[in-house]
């Protein structure tokens, strides 16, 4: 079986101690199969000098650690990504927003934050099991993702929370436009079971800077605008307001 790698013939290990005579230690490189398949590996080379100390020519060894590369990225998702919707996590999330409210800082701009909790989640986990229930997750998901742009994150915290970070806003009008979009998206039918149905969201917004400039704040205040937003009937959004009682 052979192998092709992205690197040009001059550059490859054994070629590099070869024309240069100096030994190359912990090369990594991506190797591609005939058959498609893709190895990752790593190696040293070191050149080979007659007598007189002349070069003419080198030997590699090389160790193939595609499993262990594979199970660093598995526990890298692990700890960054909800294993059900595939979206980021609490951790991942805290990250992306602080990097979002930094570049609001240096352009003046805004960054919004959007908690939405699932209307009567519970009653479709209690009704038709858990099953359904994370069907009907990994649905909404793709719902939102659908429904944002390129540049934000959605993170899925637990249970039916799912946090949005939308940055570089210029008005705090385009947080009202993608929370219509969110919600008309969730409105539209979904099909868990074989049955189709709708299903609906309760929507808190919280603005950097004018509500908070603290990360963990804005998730805070955005939660407690959701509460709002389900006790003004759901299926709708409410932004933060400093009155807010709960």
């Amino acid at each position: 079986m052979f192998a092709t790698a992205a690197l040009e013939g001059h550059e490859l290990p054994v070629q590099m101690a070869t024309f240069r005579g100096i030994e190359v230690r912990d090369f990594e490189q991506d190797v591609v199969f005939d058959d498609g398949t893709i190895r990752h590996l790593i190696g040293n080379a070191v050149p080979l000098r007659d007598s007189g100390g002349k070069v003419y020519g080198a030997v590699g060894a090389f160790i193939d650690i595609t499993t262990r590369r594979n199970m660093e990225e598995q526990i890298r998702r692990m700890a960054h990504f909800d294993s059900l919707t595939n979206l980021p996590n609490r951790i991942l999330l805290m990250d992306r927003l602080e990097q979002a409210l930094a570049i609001s800082q240096r352009n003046h701009s805004k960054t919004s934050v959007i908690f939405m909790d699932l209307d009567h989640f519970k009653e479709i986990n209690d009704s038709l099991g858990h099953h359904v229930g994370d069907m009907l997750l990994q649905q909404v998901a793709v719902r939102i993702r659908g429904a944002l742009r390129e540049v934000d994150t959605v993170s899925r915290l637990g249970g039916d929370e799912f946090v949005m970070v939308l940055p570089e806003l210029r008005h705090t009008e385009d947080a009202t436009t993608i929370a219509e979009k969110l919600l008309s998206a969730l409105g539209r039918r979904l099909l868990h079971s074989r049955r189709q149905t709708s299903h609906f969201a309760s929507l808190g917004i919280s603005i950097y800077p004018d509500h908070a400039s603290d990360a963990s704040a804005l998730i805070r205040i955005a939660d407690k605008a959701m509460y709002h937003a389900k006790q003004a009937g759901r299926n709708t959004y409410r932004f933060y307001d400093a009155a807010m009682k709960g």
